[in-house]
């Protein structure tokens, strides 16, 4: 407690982010959901406020709750009438108490465009401020008419306004979680383009097509709305979608960092929360970098390298749909991404990382050798093409780790042992699970264990260990960044016999000792609230067909 023996009114509450207590965040915001406004306030310092609102003013009536499905005609039962105290002022006095925080910490927050704290009144020069009739109080509100009598040296009174709230003016969370019975909140939704998408719980289930409409009709830019279902029934682990109102098209365009992206979003993966994370990536790209996407996905890494001007991107992914439209992207966003070179393949990382990787690697080295010893291209001629460093992004968490192996012996009797004239860098997402409540130093120092355990190195200097997001309780992403030691690049050791303690068979079970597990889709799941937009979800992880597996969960990170 931070004053303790003292008493704590909740007026207004700011949950500040921390990665660290995220899953408060997310109880606070379900427990405080109805609260009006939620702020800490210590009565040392003289600050005496009212009791929150329960926030029961502006909830939609109690008669839409258990409604299954929303036709034009059942939008009246939305229709509410609410009596809110409000001061009438003169129109050239409204700037003068604009700003005034002991006037509009009590305002009414704005519902719609036709109700909101400052409304005008139809063929008069006056408008209304409208309050909260729950935060009031006989003291507040004479120390709202002193404060409004300094400031426009005018007498007010307050005065009781009438007003209609109908279906448009609710918003689609007060919409949503008006219709679920008690004690069942909706969770949140994401946006791609204009596919609006959920991860409905099964107790949702029977007021799906209600919510699909409510969430067409409230989202901007919104056509579709689907449900991701349980199954996984093809190669490279879609969700099936159910289609809860609107078209069913999945082709859509999203704009990230000034770049667009065309995909189907029901053969590729896509998650515009991690927009930050592939802008800072990108920014360790210049052009004299070399950029090897191993699960590149439809281009969030791809193109924004390009755009820095790495000299050479190689980009791979397994599943053909996401080489498909990452080759679009590229056409797409040409003029933005410059003239860097772009190589596309389609194949297992493994494969990638041993024989795509590998080989241009060495071709580079060789070539960085002759421009440097017999003078047949000055680095004058060639600036713009000579590379300095190498990064090889491998952004799939779920799966990174057990990449980590095929890195071993990467150089061995390709080139001549010896210190290398560039740097070899990984950028490893991967996910960090705890089995007990662990601080957040626990995670970072566990990221790099697995890191070090997986490449099969003792002693590793790590050059950052990024925390990306929290996926769960006990559940981290991190993003692990190392140079890779060249002991590992020249060894001489068959990576495919390290450290096989579990395998992935072809159908994405987990084997050991001859026995499988299919990973649930639990183990792939994820939450996102209306707060920060997260998402329940599963993920689509492409089937392991060479790979040892230690410990593995979660989801895409493209």
């Amino acid at each position: 407690m931070l004053f303790p023996g003292t008493t704590w009114h909740i007026h207004m509450c700011i949950v500040v982010k921390s990665h660290t207590h995220c899953w408060l965040q997310r109880d606070l915001r379900r427990l405080l959901s109805n609260v009006r406004r939620v702020q800490l306030i210590d009565p040392r310092f003289g600050i005496s406020r009212a009791m929150a609102s329960t926030g029961t003013t502006f909830c939609p009536p109690k008669q839409v709750q258990k409604m299954r499905e929303l036709k034009d005609e059942d939008k009246l039962r939305f229709r509410k009438e609410v009596v809110l105290p409000a001061i009438m002022f003169p129109a050239n006095l409204i700037s003068r108490i604009v700003g005034c925080k002991t006037i509009f910490d009590f305002t009414i927050k704005k519902l719609s465009n036709r109700i909101k704290p400052i409304m005008d009144i139809p063929s008069t020069s006056n408008k209304y401020i409208l309050f909260e009739p729950d935060l009031l109080n006989a003291e507040i509100r004479s120390q709202i008419l002193e404060s409004v009598s300094q400031l426009a040296n005018i007498s007010l009174n307050f005065e009781e306004r009438h007003i209609i709230i109908e279906y448009e003016d609710w918003s689609a969370k007060q919409c949503i979680n008006a219709i679920l019975p008690e004690g069942i909140l909706f969770s949140g939704f994401s946006q791609v383009g204009h596919i609006v998408h959920v991860n409905l719980r099964e107790e949702l289930l029977p007021y799906k097509l209600a919510i699909g409409r409510i969430l067409l009709e409230k989202t901007n830019n919104c056509r579709t709305v689907v449900n991701k279902l349980e199954s996984i029934e093809n190669e490279y682990r879609f969700f099936e979608l159910d289609v809860l109102a609107g078209e069913a098209d999945y082709i859509a365009e999203v704009r990230e960092g000034g770049l667009r992206y065309k995909l189907d979003f029901s053969k590729v993966f896509w998650n515009s929360r991690l927009s930050s994370e592939h802008d800072r990536i990108a920014r360790k790209f210049d052009r004299h970098s070399a950029v090897f996407d191993c699960c590149a996905g439809v281009g969030p890494f791809v193109l924004p390298a390009a755009r820095r001007g790495a000299c050479l991107i190689v980009a791979n992914d397994l599943n053909p749909q996401s080489v498909k439209w990452l080759r679009e992207n590229i056409k797409i966003n040409r003029v933005n991404i410059g003239k860097s070179e772009i190589q596309v393949h389609c194949m297992d990382a493994r494969e990638f990382i041993r024989n795509e990787i590998a080989p241009q690697i060495v071709v580079e080295l060789h070539r960085l050798k002759q421009i440097r010893g017999d003078g047949k291209e000055s680095v004058e001629d060639v600036k713009d093409r000579v590379i300095k460093e190498v990064h090889i992004v491998m952004n799939l968490p779920a799966s990174s780790l057990m990449f980590l192996p095929y890195f071993r012996g990467l150089l061995f009797g390709r080139i001549a042992k010896g210190k290398l004239p560039i740097s070899i860098t990984i950028h490893c997402h991967l996910f960090v699970k705890a089995n007990a409540d662990e601080e957040e130093e626990w995670y970072s120092e566990q990221a790099k264990k697995l890191v070090s355990q997986h490449l099969g190195c003792g002693i590793m200097q790590f050059e950052e260990v990024h925390f990306v997001r929290k996926v769960a309780g006990r559940k981290e992403m991190y993003c692990v960044s190392f140079k890779v030691p060249e002991e590992i690049l020249f060894m001489e050791e068959n990576c495919a016999e390290f450290n096989g303690k579990k395998d992935i068979d072809e159908e994405g079970r987990s084997v050991e000792n001859g026995t499988s597990n299919l990973l649930t889709n639990d183990e792939r799941s994820d939450r996102r609230h209306f707060g920060d937009k997260e998402e329940e979800r599963g993920d689509c992880v492409p089937p392991m067909k060479m790979a040892r597996m230690e410990s593995v969960e979660g989801s895409d990170l493209r």
